[in-house]
């Protein structure tokens, strides 16, 4: 329940745009802002075994424009996997091949996430931890206005994560699992 207090906090930070204007100059400093949705096609890997595992994503990030070809920022994601739910914390470049409010990109996000499993009640002895969040994808934007653009694009996307778990009274155990996803995606930015 606190996690969701963090994330709406971030989702009104984001959703507005700051700007700041120098004193001696008119020149102004602007932070967009990217909400998205996603559809994941994924897979589980565990125990030399790959378990289909699809969901859907949705995303905040805000972003620092260091150049017309360059954005920079940090954001957040909810993974809604079959069983397991993902909120990552992550750091997003953003690279446009040109300066054209239509133009090519390269997107790339390194993070950590914290998970949990929806069937932690009926399991009680199995602990979900997250760990480090890479993705990194291509797409296509596209102008709607001045101020507000379509951004359409795919991704690779690897979710790091232990599974924590007690049989038999006191032997415990620890699983490294892996999460490889792709994900299509649809977001819109506001500059």
């Amino acid at each position: 329940m606190k996690y969701k207090y963090s994330y709406l906090l971030l989702v009104f930070f984001c959703c507005f745009t700051v700007r700041s204007v120098a004193q001696d100059s008119l020149v102004k400093e602007t932070i967009n802002a990217r909400l998205s949705a996603s559809y994941i096609i994924g897979a589980q890997v565990y125990n030399d075994n790959v378990l289909y595992n699809p969901g859907y994503t949705f995303s905040i990030a805000a972003y620092k424009p260091h150049s017309p070809y360059l954005n920079y920022g940090i954001g957040s994601s909810m993974f809604i996997l079959q069983t397991e739910r993902f909120i990552p914390f992550y750091v997003d470049i953003i690279s446009y091949k040109n300066e054209k409010s239509n133009s090519n990109f390269i997107q790339a996000q390194c993070g950590y996430s914290h998970a949990w499993s929806k069937h932690r009640t009926l399991m009680p002895n199995y602990t979900l931890k997250g760990g480090v969040y890479i993705s990194i994808g291509t797409g296509r934007k596209v102008a709607i206005s001045n101020t507000v653009s379509l951004l359409l694009h795919w991704a690779y996307v690897h979710q790091f994560a232990t599974m924590k778990y007690t049989v038999f009274g006191d032997n415990s155990y620890t699983e490294t699992l892996n999460y490889d996803m792709f994900s299509l995606s649809i977001s819109i930015l506001s500059m």
